[in-house]
């Protein structure tokens, strides 16, 4: 049970450094745009705590869960690979992507760049081949140096120890279940953990800075999923019918300003 507790607390801590790490190199990418001190950076890292503190036990989870099962049977470490291949992806792609798009949308990383995802060739048209390219590479070996870390914490061996200390684990992890929870939620406030906690300061560069971008791509979703609830007050008819006296498409004789019928029009965005 000890080797069990002590790989997730280092798990936990890596995660968490992960982050912090990632914050730096976004304050150095976009340090020639916005001056930020030492100090700063400092605040930065230590505002945006909360978020890395909740975010990084969102990714506990799974390994707690092989956790308690290892104590009653061996789980083969390949399972704890898979696993930490798709967070060190998933980490990898939010920490560039974030520190990427950042310089064209002046945002943190949300949901919205999801749709770009439909119309890839659109979306590559502002930036060069070159550009795209030393990002797959930046992705791929955060991502590698990501699943390195992870897997060096994994036990070399996993002893199953006796029945009535494997149910004794099994009730610690159990009550410490609800300790995840509220870290979470991030406490027993009425108020959970959100991306306005971490602002502090009147640079909004600074601000952005100590947004976790994980917290902030899934945040974003619950966002989106309330503002297109749909209310059905009436029949499709009914409205077709209502929005067709409001609307008029029938051409009508009008003079216009225009020397021919079929002009080209060109509409600039």
């Amino acid at each position: 049970m000890k080797e069990r507790v002590l790989y997730l607390v280092k798990f936990y801590v890596a995660t968490v450094l992960i982050f912090m790490v990632a914050k730096v190199f976004f304050i150095l990418y976009h340090l020639a745009d916005n001056e930020v001190s030492f100090t700063d950076s400092l605040q930065v890292l230590r505002h945006g705590l909360s978020l890395d503190l909740s975010t990084s036990l969102y990714l506990l989870i799974v390994p707690f869960l092989l956790a308690i099962i290892s104590l009653w049977v061996r789980i083969p470490k390949p399972v704890f690979r898979v696993y930490y291949f798709i967070a060190a992806v998933l980490l990898a792609l939010a920490f560039v992507a974030d520190t990427s798009l950042y310089e064209f949308w002046q945002f943190k990383l949300d949901a919205s760049c999801l749709q770009y995802l439909e119309t890839p060739t659109e979306a590559m048209a502002s930036v060069s081949t070159g550009y795209i390219l030393l990002r797959l590479l930046c992705i791929l070996l955060i991502a590698a140096l990501i699943y390195w870390i992870y897997d060096q914490l994994t036990a070399k061996s996993q002893k199953l120890t006796a029945n009535s200390q494997k149910i004794i684990g099994t009730i610690i992890a159990l009550l410490m279940t609800p300790l995840m929870i509220i870290g979470i939620r991030g406490g027993l406030d009425e108020s959970t953990t959100n991306i306005g906690q971490v602002y502090y300061s009147q640079n909004q560069f600074l601000n952005h800075a100590a947004v976790n971008p994980v917290f902030s791509f899934f945040a974003s979703f619950e966002k989106t999923a309330s503002n297109n609830v749909t209310y059905h007050f009436m029949d499709d008819e009914e409205c077709e019918r209502i929005m067709r006296e409001l609307y008029n498409t029938q051409s009508i004789g009008c003079d216009t300003l225009l020397t021919t019928q079929t002009p080209h029009i060109i509409l600039i965005l």
